[in-house]
């Protein structure tokens, strides 16, 4: 019995942190959205001043660096992300294939998105 609770205990902990975790992925993937948006905009503005010579190929060089930092750190969450929901759902005992096909949609999606912008 008091290893069965033990156990019951530290599936209930691994829960409560991934869920814990689902949030804070959930949260750093909206603020990188909207990082990258901005960053997009600064490069472009770069580019433009660049072509004026109002900047130097270095401020560009640096928006673009930026950028894709941002972008790096935006698949990385959302691998970390998909990573903690199919643990969560392993330790619950709902991970079907359905699971499975979904963080591969997932997938599927964020390349799209890292390709258009």
């Amino acid at each position: 019995q008091a290893a069965f609770d033990n156990q019951l205990n530290l599936v209930s902990q691994d829960v409560r942190q991934r869920l814990r975790s689902l949030t804070g992925h959930v949260r750093r993937i909206e603020a990188l959205k909207q990082a990258i948006a901005s960053s997009q905009l600064f490069l472009d503005a770069a580019e433009r001043g660049e072509q004026l010579g109002l900047r130097d190929l270095v401020d560009v060089l640096d928006a673009r660096a930026s950028l894709y930092d941002q972008r790096i750190q935006y698949v990385d969450t959302i691998g970390q992300y998909a990573l903690d929901s199919l643990a969560l759902q392993s330790a619950v005992g709902g991970l079907n294939s359905e699971d499975l096909g979904d963080v591969m949609e997932l997938l599927i999606s964020l390349t799209d998105f890292t390709s258009a912008t």
